[in-house]
């Protein structure tokens, strides 16, 4: 399927970045980029936004190139969180229904959300295993998880495995001050493992506590505004 594409000049108010390809590059067997939107059967847009202003701006930028009832495919597929779809989903299949739209998906990360124009689609585990797998092909370079990432940053060393030892959990819980239920999740499951600290190694970027990644050189960068989660994207394999 060819899908509309202009490259590093990607249309921002369609999409916000060029981290959104990602998906498609992953499945590039499957599509083909075009430059042309006249050429495109699809167009890629924005999922994660409930936003009158932002799907107003998305609607007049696909009318003033000249949208032919393409296929649109709306990306929310970047975080995990049960409450995205629901606000989401529904504000943007009745902006377009409204505007006699309705040749379009919304691909999402929730397995236990379905409707008639969401599609389940799991974006974070494909990411990490092509990061793991094939770090040096070109599918995954220049995203923002790997700005500053090595190869090492995706690699496991072998462990061994001590049974004697009383640590039976790793939890590298990411937290910070925006409020969103993740978030809520994950203090709680902090709060849960501050009891059991003696069985296993948990985050706590807050108290300067960071679980180191492989590659011990890109520890500065994780420390950059932690508790705003505003940090580099660095893996710790």
């Amino acid at each position: 399927m060819k899908i509309f594409y202009t490259g590093e000049s990607f249309i921002e108010t369609l999409v916000s970045s060029d981290n959104n390809f990602l998906a498609f590059d992953l499945e590039k067997d499957k599509w083909q980029y075009v430059d042309n939107i006249d050429d495109a059967d699809a167009i890629a847009l924005q999922g994660n936004t409930d936003s009158i202003e932002v799907l107003n701006k998305q609607y007049e930028t696909l009318i003033s190139l000249g949208y032919k009832n393409q296929l649109l495919i709306f990306l929310d597929i970047f975080h995990m969180d049960e409450i995205l779809w629901h606000w989401a989903y529904f504000n943007i299949k009745n902006f377009y229904f409204s505007k006699n739209i309705t040749n379009f998906v919304y691909i999402h990360t929730n397995k236990n959300f379905v409707d008639d124009k969401s599609i389940y689609n799991d974006h974070l585990f494909n990411r990490q295993k092509h990061y793991f797998t094939d770090f040096e092909s070109s599918e995954g370079k220049g995203r923002v998880w790997t700005y500053i990432a090595t190869k090492k940053c995706y690699e496991l060393d072998n462990l061994q495995r001590d049974l004697t030892s009383e640590h039976v959990y790793l939890c590298p819980n990411r937290i910070y001050s925006f409020k969103n239920k993740r978030n809520s999740y994950r203090k709680e499951l902090k709060k849960y493992l501050e009891n059991l600290s003696q069985k296993g190694f948990l985050s706590d970027p807050s108290n300067g506590f960071i679980l180191e990644p492989e590659e011990y050189c890109l520890l500065d960068y994780m420390q950059i505004k932690p508790l705003r989660g505003r940090r580099y994207m660095v893996p710790y394999s």
